[in-house]
């Protein structure tokens, strides 16, 4: 609570709290003669005092922005015209400044304060490992040549940006599809399957005589991650654009990487462990079929962080 005739700057007093310009500049003169904080109810309740007090609506967008700044419920604002000041003797004696008293520390945030305190001198003792990210070296083969005479070695067109009139193309992308038909009669095979790179999708198409297509059919798999060489055309039973391939390679997938020169400390991750929280798993492959990191411990030791918090509900690691 401010002493009795004690007047405090409000931007001054609400320290913490960080208006746009606009806003600071309509505040700027107000005074705060009174202020209590409820702790039980989470409300701050302010006597203020200003040449002009604003509209219902200015108002509650102060006490709305306050109370997001101090983390509670609510913030109430008793707004009041400036009373006119009493003539001064001229030999009235000019009383000394009352020093501004800072508001008290909220309970919330005295308890972050302490607990960053904690984590910054534990983190202090940790050894970081270093990113143990593996680069391919420079013209080496990319992956399983599934399809084709000659490996892909060019740079793929992002899906989004294809257009016919392109002719040959080179993608990426993950098969979330495969739609393989046996024409029996015909002792052939319609190679079929989708392709995206999550800017668009392309779906790889082809009429195989024989047994010529029987490689794709047998070597590309749901999710697995391929680079497609090929030329676009319509499909003339669909009249959508198809990618016809001359080449198939199965790719590695390229890995997240952190590169930030100040590595971030997860502390609040939930595994498939917790109570219907998270699908993440712990112990289990480094990459998922979709290109997942499921082994969330390693991938934190790739990045080079130093520690990583599991906050599963109802269980104990």
């Amino acid at each position: 609570m401010i002493p009795q005739a004690q007047k405090i700057p409000f931007l001054k007093l609400f320290s913490a709290w960080r208006p746009g310009q606009e806003l600071a500049a309509r505040v700027e003169g107000y005074q705060v003669t009174r202020a209590v904080i409820d702790k039980g109810a989470r409300v701050i309740r302010a006597s203020v005092e200003c040449a002009a007090p604003p509209g219902e609506e200015l108002r509650r967008q102060i006490e709305g922005s306050l109370a997001l700044a101090y983390r509670v419920e609510r913030v109430e604002l008793e707004m009041t015209p400036v009373p006119e000041a009493a003539p001064v003797p001229e030999a009235a004696p000019v009383p000394e400044a009352v020093p501004a008293v800072a508001p008290a520390e909220d309970e919330a945030a005295a308890a972050f304060r302490r607990t960053e305190e904690i984590r910054r001198k534990a983190l202090a003792g940790l050894k970081a490992p270093k990113p143990t990210e593996r680069k391919p070296g420079r013209g080496a083969p990319k992956g399983k040549l599934i399809y084709g005479r000659h490996e892909v070695r060019k740079a793929p067109t992002p899906m989004s940006q294809l257009e016919l009139d392109m002719g040959t193309v080179i993608v990426e992308g993950d098969v979330f599809s495969l739609d393989h038909r046996e024409l029996k009669k015909r002792g052939a095979w319609v190679v079929c399957f989708d392709l995206t790179d999550y800017t668009g999708s392309v779906r790889v198409s082809k009429f195989f005589p024989g047994d010529e297509g029987k490689g794709i059919v047998d070597g590309v798999k749901k999710g697995q991650r391929l680079l497609v060489q090929g030329k676009l055309n319509i499909d003339r039973f669909t009249g959508d654009m198809v990618l016809e391939p001359y080449a198939v390679m199965e790719t590695d997938r390229p890995q997240r990487t952190d590169d930030a020169p100040e590595k971030r400390v997860e502390l609040h991750l939930h595994t498939n462990m917790s109570a219907m929280d998270a699908l993440t798993a712990v112990g289990s492959k480094m990459d998922s079929p979709i290109g997942t990191d499921k082994n969330v411990v390693k991938r934190a030791e790739r990045w080079g962080h130093r520690a990583i918090a599991i906050t599963d509900h109802g269980v104990a690691h």
